[in-house]
């Protein structure tokens, strides 16, 4: 009666006597099985059980889980804690706290874990390093050479953000001064006639310099200067 008694007491305080089914037989046979050895108001140790005969502590061990099972009183869940992470999979716990009725003083806490914010993680794009420079666009004279990146280092993904800057660069480039052929300026005006009366000559002039010929290029074509016969009046001729 007195062990009945403590676990009475326990049971009430606890609110649990009567509202889980199956209760009373089990603790009944607890009582008669294992009581003796084990005193009342708790459970059996191990090294209690241990010295049981072997069938006895087989029974004694089941009933125990069962009376756990049906009696254990506990508190609601705690909220889930923030998750570790905030993608790529975390974890997240929540607690308890239970008291067993067969021992009044057996407070205990139970915690469960789970993965959360599986979602792949945001991955915003890297641009590779630049390409070497292109071959100049012109083989002489100004021309124009192009390097380029890829946003594949890593390339964006799962809503990350794009690379940032231009995927090209390009500037101007000379490998060597283009040839320049020569050109004639246009011809001066004829010159003076020679002779102030009867038959003369007059010239005019060009230079090679329209443009001049440059880095290797050819020289003018033709020639620089033309000559002609001119005449301003004929000369007096005196009798004889």
């Amino acid at each position: 009666m007195i062990k009945l008694a403590v676990l009475f007491v326990a049971a009430v305080i606890l609110g649990t006597l009567g509202k889980k089914p199956g209760y009373q037989a089990k603790l009944k046979r607890y009582n008669k099985i294992c009581r003796p050895i084990c005193g009342p108001g708790q459970l059996c140790s191990e090294s209690q059980l241990s010295k049981m005969k072997a069938s006895k502590e087989i029974r004694c061990t089941r009933l125990q889980k069962q009376l756990v099972a049906v009696n254990d009183v506990c508190q609601d869940w705690t909220e889930w804690s923030t998750c570790s992470k905030q993608c790529g999979g975390g974890e997240q716990t929540r607690s308890r706290s239970c008291q067993d009725v067969l021992s009044v003083k057996s407070v205990y806490q139970e915690e469960e874990t789970q993965t959360c914010n599986t979602q792949a993680c945001p991955v915003n794009g890297g641009y590779t390093p630049f390409t070497p420079w292109s071959s100049c666009s012109a083989s002489c004279g100004v021309g124009t050479r192009t390097r380029t990146r890829s946003c594949t280092n890593p390339a964006p993904a799962n809503g990350g953000e794009n690379c940032q800057g231009p995927s090209s660069q390009t500037e101007s480039c000379k490998i060597s001064e283009c040839p320049v052929n020569g050109g004639y300026t246009p011809f001066t005006p004829w010159s003076s006639c020679s002779a102030s009366c009867g038959v003369g000559t007059r010239t005019r002039t060009r230079s090679c310099t329209n443009p001049a010929p440059a880095n290797g290029g050819e020289n003018c074509q033709g020639p620089s200067s033309q000559t002609e016969s001119c005449k301003i009046r004929e000369c007096p001729v005196n009798g004889g």
